[in-house]
C-alpha cells in the first residue's frame, strides 16, 4: 500500500514517473507464489490480479531423491539403473553416453502428476556386451534448452561379469556332477537287481534239476532191490 509492504524482501512495488501504472515485483519466485491474488493500492486506486502460469511455460530442475544402482546384478548382459527425479518440469527426455559416445535412450515413467511439476523415474539398462564393461557412463536429461546430468560415474563391472560367468559355469559343472552321480546310482541299483534276479533264477533251475533226478534214483534203487531179493531168498 502506497509503496510499503510487510515483506519488503519478497515484494516490491514499482511505479513509473510518466504514468499512473504500477507493477509488483516478486523476488525469489517459486511454485508456492503461483495461483494467488495479488493487490496493489495507490491512494484510492487499487488493482488485483491472479498470478497464473501455463505449466508448459515453467521449467523446474529435478532433484535426485533416490538412486538404485546394482552393479552386481547383470541380467541378459545388461546392468539395470533406476533414478528417481522429483519436481521436474517438463517431463524430460534422457539418453545415455558411454566414453563420450551416445548409446541409446532411457525409459521415462511418470510416477505422479502435479500442477507445475512431475515425479518421474528414469530406467536404463546398460548393454554390457555390446558396449563394454568399464568406462565413464553418463545419463543426460534434456529440459527445453538445458541438459542436466543425473548420472556421471566411472563404472567397472568386468569383474562382476566374470564372477557371474564363473558362477554359472560352476553351477553347470555341479549340476552335471550331480546328474552323473544319479546315473551311476541308478545303474548300480539296476545291476544289483539283475544280479539278484539272476541268482534267484539259477537257484530255481538247480532246485528243478534235483527234483527231476529223484525219481530216477528211486527207480534204480528199487531195481537193485528186486535183483538182490532172489539171492536173499535162496
Amino acid at each position: 500500500m502506497d509503496g510499503d509492504c510487510k515483506y519488503p524482501n519478497k515484494y516490491e512495488m514499482l511505479t513509473r514517473n510518466t504514468s499512473n501504472d504500477f507493477e509488483l515485483l516478486i523476488h525469489n519466485i517459486s511454485e508456492s507464489d503461483l495461483n494467488y491474488n495479488y493487490t496493489c493500492t495507490c491512494g484510492f486506486i487499487g488493482c488485483t490480479k491472479n498470478l497464473s502460469v501455463e505449466p508448459n511455460h515453467i521449467m523446474s530442475l529435478p532433484s535426485i531423491t533416490q538412486l538404485i544402482k546394482d552393479k552386481k546384478y547383470i541380467n541378459n548382459d545388461s546392468m539395470g539403473i533406476e533414478i528417481m527425479l522429483d519436481k521436474v518440469n517438463p517431463v524430460p527426455s534422457c539418453s545415455a553416453w558411454f566414453q563420450g559416445r551416445f548409446i541409446n535412450d532411457a525409459t521415462i515413467s511418470v510416477m505422479k502428476w502435479y500442477t507445475y511439476h512431475n515425479d518421474v523415474k528414469v530406467i536404463y539398462n546398460f548393454p554390457v556386451d555390446s558396449v563394454g564393461c568399464e568406462g565413464r557412463l553418463q545419463i543426460l536429461c534434456n529440459l527445453v534448452y538445458r541438459n542436466v546430468s543425473i548420472f556421471d560415474e566411472h563404472i567397472d563391472i568386468c569383474h562382476e561379469k566374470e564372477e557371474g560367468t564363473l558362477t554359472m559355469i560352476t553351477i553347470s559343472i555341479g549340476c552335471a556332477v550331480v546328474v552323473m552321480i544319479l546315473i551311476c546310482i541308478i545303474l548300480a541299483k539296476r545291476r544289483e537287481v539283475l544280479f539278484i534276479r539272476r541268482c534267484w533264477t539259477n537257484g530255481k533251475t538247480k532246485q528243478s534239476a534235483n527234483i527231476n533226478q529223484d525219481p530216477l534214483l528211486t527207480a534204480d534203487t528199487k531195481k537193485q532191490e528186486k535183483e538182490r531179493s532172489p539171492i536173499l531168498n535162496v
